[in-house]
């Protein structure tokens, strides 16, 4: 069980590097939003805090450098 547990976070990871390298080139405002919460939502389920928040807090700058999350 736990080599499955290693395969899926794996198959896990490189599937989210590579939704975070097109979300990073995308001009779509809608593709990077949906693209970051997928990375955060499945580094969160993975127990990969760290990089969950530094994908929350690269969501948060472009959703700020878009002027679409008000800031106080």
């Amino acid at each position: 069980m736990d080599d499955l547990f290693g395969v899926q976070v794996f198959q896990a990871r490189n599937h989210l590097r590579a939704a975070r390298s097109v979300a990073k080139s995308s001009r779509s405002v809608l593709w990077r939003s949906v693209a970051f919460g997928l990375c955060i939502n499945t580094f969160q389920r993975n127990g990969l805090w760290e990089d969950a928040r530094a994908c929350q807090m690269a969501l948060e700058e472009f959703l700020i450098s878009q002027r679409m999350v008000a800031t106080s």
